[in-house]
């Protein structure tokens, strides 16, 4: 018997022993392509015609070698297609060129890795020590856009693939980047995987950003660049809108950026990239991945019509890697995103060691809570920064969600998941809607269920009120071996339906609703 709590609290409600059975599977390979339909009588009508797209890790391991951090394992693809009360569940691997070398060679092909795997690969061969930095590196399945009638998918990288959703099947995209004017020496680069669309021009302009990185054998700066892309005209062209040089040797990990209608807000964080020959020899990253003056901590808040960028200089480093929102008035700019006490990417949770090992992994401590920074750029008060925690520890808050109506609108609410959520485990995990302006939570939770990124789904012919509408997720239900669907009432968080899938899902990136 599955028990379903309610919390109605600022803070949490008293702890219950997690026995996290099945937690696992989260970490455990999953090849097997599904496709089928099923009975869902108690779908709301409002997803009928919708389709839902989730992307996540299907292979751990590969022909007796393990990869050993939790991001780098090959990609599985999901899609779920609502009709009247039915869903069809589709489950495929991503077909990469990284996962068919691999197919092919027998064994992991070359591309960048975060860790080493166990045994580590084969290096690069004497006429070829490049084969690593010169390898497809399109293992996307971080997440999917869909921008004009075309879909694609991302990772933290400039590589995009084009996704056929009916299908299931990619192609390279390759970009037309003769304004981008990159530079000799920039043998890599870096690109945040949120590609983001403006507020206010109904999908039609996405903002991007690219990180070129020159070799340690130039004497070339890094460069952040800020390109728009026009769903009305060739998405093979990217409009450059900033090109900032960046001090020597800083090349910022960024994975997602705040968006406002009228500008761009990064957050530099004193962590850098440093790709050195070796790393481009080996491929494995995590090495490259080094901590910067910490006087780098600021926030650029870039206009989108080229005018000359605005720097905030943080009193301390702020290690974001999702958004909650963005917003904007005449005075200030509002960024709200998840926060970490150190940059998340070189934290040892990442590797499946820790996640696959209760004691380490509860006691964890590198746990995300949402900020509030506000940034005056005009008015008596320009210049100045502030910022405002808005959820605590112990429990940690990541993959948010809010209506996508109130982006880059001012809010009140978002959900998102709460790990730790009973201040103990790791593994007890929830679905958590925050309301920021009373300060007030609600919290969806069964024992055992390890869930993925909330969706919110507005009301058809709703009221326009912040959360009518329903919130969409997948809870690896580890008592039973599978995962299920689950609908959620945004405002109550009762659960409006469930649906069992024939099948578990891994650890799942993004996910998102078309």
């Amino acid at each position: 018997m599955r028990l379903t709590f309610l919390l109605l609290l600022a803070g949490v409600g008293a702890a219950s022993e997690h026995t996290d059975a099945g937690y696992d599977l989260q970490f455990t390979s999953n090849a097997k392509p599904v496709s089928d339909c099923f009975d869902a009588p108690s779908l709301p009508p409002v997803f009928q015609g919708k389709s839902y797209m989730l992307q996540g890790v299907g292979l751990f391991d590969f022909l007796g070698s393990n990869f050993t951090m939790l991001l780098d394992g090959f990609g599985k693809l999901y899609k779920f297609d609502f009709g009247d009360e039915k869903i069809c569940f589709h489950a495929e691997m991503l077909m990469s060129k990284f996962y068919n070398n691999s197919l092919t060679e027998k064994k992991v092909a070359p591309g960048f890795l975060f860790a080493a795997m166990e045994p580590p690969r084969a290096q690069c061969p004497l006429l070829k020590p490049m084969c690593n930095a010169n390898a497809p590196n399109d293992n996307d399945y971080v997440l999917t856009l869909k921008i004009g009638d075309k879909h694609f998918l991302t990772t933290d990288d400039p590589v995009m693939l084009e996704y056929d959703p009916e299908e299931m099947v990619v192609e390279p995209w390759i970009f037309d980047d003769n304004n981008m004017d990159v530079g000799f020496s920039n043998l890599v680069s870096m690109g945040a995987a949120h590609t983001v669309p403006v507020p206010g021009s109904n999908g039609q302009k996405w903002i991007g950003v690219d990180i070129n990185t020159p070799t340690v054998l130039f004497m070339e700066v890094p460069k952040l660049i800020v390109y728009s892309l026009d769903a009305n005209t060739d998405l093979r062209k990217r409009h450059v809108i900033a090109r900032m040089p960046l001090a020597k040797g800083f090349s910022p990990y960024i994975h997602a950026f705040g968006i406002t209608e009228n500008y761009a807000l990064i957050n530099l964080q004193p962590i850098t990239m440093d790709m050195t020959m070796d790393v481009l020899h080996s491929g494995i990253m995590l090495p490259a991945v080094t901590d910067f003056d910490k006087s780098i901590s600021s926030i650029r808040v870039i206009p989108l019509n080229g005018s000359a960028p605005m720097t905030f200089n943080l009193t301390e480093p702020l290690f974001s890697v999702h958004i909650v929102n963005s917003f904007e008035n005449d005075t200030a700019v509002t960024f709200l995103f998840c926060n970490f006490k150190h940059s998340p990417f070189i934290d040892p949770l990442n590797t499946l060691k820790y996640r696959r090992n209760k004691t380490l992994r509860d006691r964890a401590s590198n746990r995300a809570t949402v900020v509030r920074v506000t940034m005056h750029i005009a008015g008596p008060l320009k210049g100045e920064v502030i910022v405002r925690q808005l959820t605590q520890n112990p429990q940690m808050t990541e993959f948010p969600a809010i209506n996508p109506a109130f982006a880059g609108r001012h809010n009140c609410l978002f959900w998102a998941i709460e790990y730790w959520s009973d201040g103990l485990a790791l593994g007890s995990q929830a679905i958590v809607r925050h309301d920021m302006c009373k300060g007030t939570s609600l919290r969806w939770h069964q024992d055992n269920v390890y869930v993925s990124e909330p969706s919110f789904v507005a009301q058809q012919n709703g009221t326009g009120v912040e959360d009518d509408g329903y919130i969409f997720f997948v809870g690896l239900h580890g008592d039973e071996g599978i995962s299920r669907t689950h609908v959620l009432d945004a405002s109550t968080m009762t659960e409006v339906m469930s649906l069992a899938l024939p099948t578990f899902l891994p650890f799942t990136a993004h996910g998102t609703m078309t």
